[in-house]
């Protein structure tokens, strides 16, 4: 999966605790010829500088929250924004794994809370 688009979006475009957010991509397949998604996962992981382990995850059926036309791909995944531990600086690392891990797709993306305070 090659990603084309990626966004971090939230209620009112701003970024606090608690706050309801959508993680959102667009792309292309990269399957070889005749191989085609049937099935996959994915998972995201939220970091915040100052703490030591993730602060918030999740995982999910990737057929559920995958638009597919043709090559193309939408994804959207919604979560709630973790609540500041320390910093307000975090990481979301994500995940798409399709059934063969013939086309995985990494992002990594930062936020922070800090103009929001």
């Amino acid at each position: 999966m090659k990603a084309d688009n990626v966004e971090l979006r939230s209620t009112f475009g701003k970024c606090f605790g608690g706050a309801a957010a959508d993680f959102t991509g667009e792309g292309t397949f990269n399957f070889p010829a005749n191989e085609t998604l049937k099935a996959g996962d994915w998972q995201y992981r939220i970091y915040e500088d100052g703490v030591k382990d993730k602060v918030a995850s999740n995982a999910g059926d990737l057929m559920k929250s995958l638009e597919i036309d043709g090559d193309k791909w939408r994804l959207n995944i919604p979560f709630v924004m973790p609540l500041k531990r320390s910093t307000g600086h975090f990481i979301v690392d994500f995940l798409a794994k399709d059934q063969d891990h013939i086309d995985d797709l990494c992002l990594s993306m930062a936020f922070n809370y800090s103009r929001f305070e």
